[in-house]
């Protein structure tokens, strides 16, 4: 765990976080702003029709047969949810 968080419990606490608060406590509640998701790592695809590019979560069952219903069903509204983690 990080440093931080125990300065961003007490700034968050007592909702002083300003231009007088500690360099720690900012940057704790900066992180806190803009954290993003532990649980799942993102995986990049680049599309050879229109050559879009962008990210999906990484799924265990990509194109499992019995398992994945890609391209029918989006990875987002997938009922397995088997992201890594």
């Amino acid at each position: 765990m990080s440093p931080y968080y125990g300065d961003l419990a007490m700034a968050l606490d007592t909702h002083t976080v300003n231009q007088q608060s500690s360099p720690e406590a900012k940057i704790a509640l900066f992180r806190s702003l803009f954290r993003g998701r532990d649980d799942v790592y993102p995986r990049r695809f680049e599309s050879r029709k229109t050559g879009k590019s962008g990210y999906q979560p990484a799924c265990a069952n990509e194109w499992a047969r019995g398992l994945c219903e890609k391209p029918r069903v989006k990875c987002a509204d997938c009922p397995t949810g088997a992201s890594f983690q």
